[in-house]
């Protein structure tokens, strides 16, 4: 046909949606275009081509052919679909789920389209609704594999790890080697604290795809939440080569990981990730200078002031230097593995509030009457944990005896948190806590320090003073597991929630602590 008529727009569709059938959109894009160009009308050579080069990552052109096709045919529940995959691709998930709707609207027996209209839920961070419409997908085609690992994600997200696992399962029956089901089945198992388990699924979805940093990454937290330290920090270093980390601004070539001399060398020792990790792993930093280094550490601008004077041989700045200007560079927190690999090592100097800064604050804390307690309940909101690791104040109502001056040790409140903060009575500094150096100088003022994991529980336990950090079922993986101390902060005591969710329990153990007298001195 083609021979006799190179435009005949319907054997063009034709062929191009058998090459798009056999996995070769490449193929069938200059088909499809060929076909929509004999015929501007044809839609299902519109909706096929959307399709093609959806498949070729060419979205805003797939777009504008799904919009072609549904233009032609309002009814056409396939390009409402396609439409909606393409929308979700480019970060549009309010649009997506409109049109994925809309394809259900014309074809509710679509497994597809439910599976894709919870995809969006998910991604609009209604995970309730997510888990309806996976669960409806799965009944249109129980066969779904990727519903089934998706039902998972929304499971998981809702705090129901178990019953993610058992979505997970089911999605490794369908698919033997679906590497991100065996990925996700180890986070919602890390969330149960069964790490050995997660562990086996890192190792099976690596075996499937060597090369997943996102697998090799988590594996590594894993190990490391093991208190398998020297493999873990080796492992650790695949956070280096996802592409948000801070090292892919250098040159690789230029990495230092503890090989060769540095005599001679510029080196820069960068910080990464948040506040917290820089007072937690600068101990590190402290021991290079020890053996007699000379390097620059870059750290956070807000912690300028509490670790420089602890670092007097070296070089301490703020923010990110010119790269350029050092012949070599070393994450901070990849100095564990540049140093030898070891467990936790003791900090060698703690760091010490400004004097200074405690002379301003003192007049603003006033005269010492009872013992003083230092709170902070709520970390950065934008922390992908936040939501386990950070308590509603409201809880904390529980703890606050009258025998005690409490005293917020964080910089703000959360609106969530206003009314019950203002009825509490804690006291807050706010506008006088403008960095880490302030904050410093009211832990050193405060006779213990009751706070989740944030930078001020290893703010504390780098100066050495008392903090009880009150921690979610899972913890973060420098928390280790079943114990209530800790090898980074000997200062430190760790109150464990014994359940998902259950911060009740944690708070009334702190309580009975308190009452007990195990928290401060009688003054």
């Amino acid at each position: 046909m083609l021979r006799r008529n190179p435009k005949h727009a319907d054997a063009l569709q034709l062929l191009g949606a058998v090459q798009l059938q056999s996995g070769r959109p490449e193929l069938a894009a200059p088909l499809l275009a060929r076909a929509v160009k004999a015929n501007p009308r044809h839609a299902p050579a519109h909706l096929h081509l959307g399709t093609a080069l959806w498949r070729l990552g060419r979205l805003d052109e797939a777009l504008a052919a799904y919009d072609a096709s549904i233009a032609l045919n309002p009814a056409g529940a396939s390009a409402h679909n396609g439409r909606g995959v393409v929308l979700g691709a480019l970060s549009r998930p309010a649009e997506a789920l409109a049109s994925h709707e809309a394809a259900i609207a014309l074809n509710g027996a679509d497994a597809d389209a439910h599976y894709n209209r919870g995809v969006q839920l998910f991604a609009l961070r209604r995970a309730d609704e997510a888990v309806a419409a996976l669960d409806r997908a799965i009944v249109l085609n129980p066969a779904h594999a990727a519903a089934h690992n998706n039902l998972g994600t929304a499971l998981k997200a809702l705090g129901r790890p178990a019953e993610a696992i058992q979505a997970y399962d089911r999605a490794i029956a369908l698919a033997p080697a679906y590497a991100e089901a065996f990925i996700n089945r180890a986070t919602a198992r890390a969330d149960l604290n069964q790490l050995e388990a997660a562990l086996a699924d890192y190792d099976q979805a690596i075996a499937l795809e060597p090369a997943n940093v996102g697998a090799r990454y988590m594996r590594s937290l894993a190990l490391l939440g093991l208190g398998r330290f020297e493999e873990g920090w080796r492992e650790y270093e695949w956070r280096t080569l996802q592409a948000t980390h801070e090292a892919r601004r250098f040159d690789p070539a230029r990495a230092w990981r503890g090989e060769g001399e540095l005599a001679g060398k510029r080196l820069l020792v960068h910080h990464e990730q948040g506040l917290g990790d820089t007072l937690q792993f600068v101990r590190y930093a402290m021991r290079l200078a020890d053996q007699g280094a000379d390097f620059t550490l870059s750290v956070q601008p807000e912690l300028l002031p509490t670790i420089a004077p602890a670092l007097p041989t070296i070089e301490v700045v703020a923010g990110e230097p010119p790269a350029e200007a050092f012949d070599l560079h070393c994450p901070l927190m990849s100095l564990p593995l540049a140093l030898g690999g070891d467990p936790p090592p003791a900090q060698p100097r703690r760091l010490a509030a400004d004097p200074a800064r405690r002379a301003v604050l003192d007049p603003v804390l006033g005269a010492r009457t009872r013992p003083r307690i230092g709170l902070a309940w709520s970390g950065n909101p934008n922390h992908p944990n936040d939501h386990n690791r950070s308590i509603p104040f409201e809880a904390f109502a529980p703890l606050l005896s009258p025998e005690v001056d409490w005293i917020a040790v964080q910089d703000r409140i959360r609106p969530g948190d206003a009314a019950a903060f203002e009825a509490s009575g804690v006291r807050f500094l706010g506008e006088q806590l403008k960095d880490f150096g302030d904050t410093a100088a009211l832990l050193d003022r405060v006779d213990l320090v009751i706070t989740v994991d944030t930078g001020v529980a290893h703010l504390a336990g780098a100066m050495g003073r008392p903090v009880w950090i009150l921690l979610p079922f899972s913890p973060d993986w420098r928390w280790l597991l079943d114990r209530d101390d800790s090898p980074w902060h000997p200062t430190a005591r760790l109150f464990r929630q014994p359940a998902i969710g259950d911060w009740a329990s944690v708070v009334a153990r702190v309580r009975a602590e308190i009452d007990a007298g195990a928290a401060v001195p009688k003054l």
